[in-house]
């Protein structure tokens, strides 16, 4: 793992020093993908006001026991960047996600899916971060920001909705969300649905 130093704004005005890491090889280092899922990668600790600040930098996850390369870009890159693949000639599958929740989703999915089900995991776990960071732009009537705790689907006549459970940073006061899934993934349901189990 190559860490390079750098510094950040936080918000209340400090300057906050963080070890940045942006590559991962998960077959060299699996103490590394456990430390990304539990947010212990790239972040640091305002000492000023307490509060946790992420880097958001494109970000490589490397995993050669499953053939695979994950090129993680910001979120507000996606609408500039709409290409999946990274190359064509890579002997690796690749795959470009954006937001690290997204790479996280995938990640909780484990090793449990065929590996020819690789593209519609990616989908469904980019699918989900963008929701969950939708509900996340929101706050709550206290002013502070909403962290999104579980999510159910329902199926209402011919449509898909997830209904998005979100709580207050803050005060604590629940709220929830109705996100109408777009048609081609409710069609998608029809079909016999791949198990995507969480690792516990």
């Amino acid at each position: 793992m190559q860490i390079s130093k750098s510094i950040l704004n936080c918000e209340c005005g400090a300057k906050v020093e963080i070890d940045v890491c942006l590559f991962i090889d998960v077959a060299a280092e699996p103490e590394l993908c456990w430390k990304l899922v539990r947010g212990e990668l790239n972040v640091a600790k305002c000492k000023n006001c307490g509060k946790f600040i992420y880097l958001n930098e494109p970000f490589t996850y490397f995993d050669a026991r499953r053939g695979e390369i994950l090129k993680v870009f910001p979120p507000s890159w996606k609408e500039e960047d709409e290409a999946k693949g990274l190359s064509s000639e890579s002997k690796f599958w690749t795959r470009t996600l954006y937001g690290l929740d997204a790479l996280i989703n995938f990640i909780a999915a484990g090793s449990h899916f065929p590996r020819e089900y690789r593209d519609l995991v990616a989908d469904q776990a980019q699918t989900l971060a963008d929701e969950y960071n939708a509900v996340s732009e929101n706050v709550c009537g206290c002013g502070l920001p909403l962290r999104v705790e579980r999510s159910l689907l329902r199926s209402f006549g011919q449509s898909l909705v997830e209904i998005v459970k979100a709580r207050c940073t803050g005060c604590g006061e629940a709220r929830s969300f109705f996100l109408k899934l777009p048609c081609e993934r409710a069609q998608q349901k029809k079909e016999p649905e791949v198990p995507v189990p969480l690792e516990a």
